[in-house]
């Protein structure tokens, strides 16, 4: 997902100071239009964006070649005196196993004219609700010519208390003004587009962008029989669970996942589930999985199969020649121990490695 860098403009009056004879105006704001760019370097790696913009993902975010203007006007015709420009970008990656993380940003003036011959610029950072900052001065002050960069970390940090959660904000101030001048109000402030989602829910601590949804993978070429059942159940079954437009939904209960269970795999069925001699320590595999709230249906309104590897592709057999009607709200899948017992072990860690909260959607892919 992408955001803009939120436009702004603002000016102060800059009085006459030594190697200036007259006062000025002075403003600085956003401009997003690319035109003829002089190239300027990223942060970290690349921000797969369009200049001006934010982009993140689940595990990180980062800003793209921002422009930001410093001009002098002249305060009685209004003419202008100087221009300085920055290239501003930045990258933050998240951890799901802490509760702090660095941002990174460079500034590259891109841009001097007229009266303005280098720039001072200086770079903070804060953030709202339950969090602190381990480092909130970039880079301090720094004086800048063309093509010269700044380059430093700002860090954020928050532990909400045990099983809490709390959406974070970071905020940040820059000031960009000619070397000399007592700094005024000509900073530009603004907010991340999108919130920091920090936890100690589970185990530990940790930080994502909740807004961008979770998927789990569990690929047919890794995880064999317990993917194809899972994959029969999205491509088969009306409710599709698990595919973008009707994602599973975490139920974080142990008591609630084993009662789930036991009713759609154990002694709960109305019909039981019988291992198949021809199926290697053949076990039940249940989807929706027994740890959300859309599984726990009983065993024997599923749809029951038996996938096989045959001749290079994936087969379906229906158990006892019961063909499903497509409407069955789950499915019960004969699948080999191990493989069951592998799937349950990647979903675990996924629910940890994404940080996928109480009652959270969340999207299944099996392909590869």
């Amino acid at each position: 997902m992408s955001a803009a860098l939120p436009a702004g403009k603002t000016c102060t009056d800059v009085p006459a100071s030594k190697g200036r004879k007259d006062g000025a105006r002075a403003c600085t704001e956003v401009t997003r239009t690319a035109g003829s760019r002089t190239a300027a370097p990223l942060a970290a790696g690349t921000c797969s964006v369009q200049p001006g913009y934010y982009h993140f993902d689940r595990h990180s975010y980062c800003l793209s070649d921002a422009r930001l203007t410093y001009t002098l006007y002249d305060p009685v015709n209004g003419s202008v005196k100087g221009v300085g420009e920055i290239s501003l970008s930045g990258s933050a990656t998240l951890d799901a196993g802490s509760g702090w993380w660095n941002e990174l940003f460079t500034a590259t003036v891109t841009r001097l004219e007229g009266n303005v011959r280098s720039l001072a610029v200086k770079l903070t950072a804060s953030c709202a609700n339950s969090c602190g900052m381990l480092n909130a001065d970039a880079w301090g002050t720094k004086v800048l010519v063309l093509g010269q960069s700044a380059s430093s970390h700002v860090t954020f940090s928050s532990y909400p208390a045990s099983g809490t959660v709390t959406q974070i904000t970071p905020q940040y101030a820059l000031q960009l003004y000619q070397p000399g001048d007592t700094p005024g109000d000509w900073s530009h402030n603004w907010s991340l587009p999108t919130k920091v989602r920090c936890d100690a829910e589970s185990a530990g601590y940790g930080c994502v962008i909740g807004q961008i949804r979770a998927q789990l993978n569990l690929p047919l070429s890794q995880y064999g029989t317990a993917a194809a059942t899972y994959w029969y159940a999205q491509a088969a079954l009306a409710d599709h669970w698990g595919a973008p437009d009707n994602p599973l939904s975490r139920n974080k209960s142990e008591a609630a996942a084993k009662a789930n269970r036991y009713r759609t795999c154990e002694e709960g069925s109305s019909i039981p589930f019988y291992p198949q001699d021809d199926i290697p320590t053949d076990s039940c595999d249940e989807y929706p999985f027994a740890g959300t709230f859309q599984g726990g249906q009983d065993g024997g309104s599923c749809a029951e199969i038996l996938p096989k590897f045959e001749g290079g592709t994936w087969k379906i057999y229906y158990f006892l020649g019961r063909k499903p009607t497509g409407y069955e709200p789950c499915v019960r899948g004969h699948v080999p121990l191990k493989q069951n017992t592998d799937a349950g072990g990647e979903y675990g860690r996924f629910i940890q490695n994404e940080r996928v909260l109480d009652a959270e959607k969340f999207t299944l892919s099996i392909a590869g």
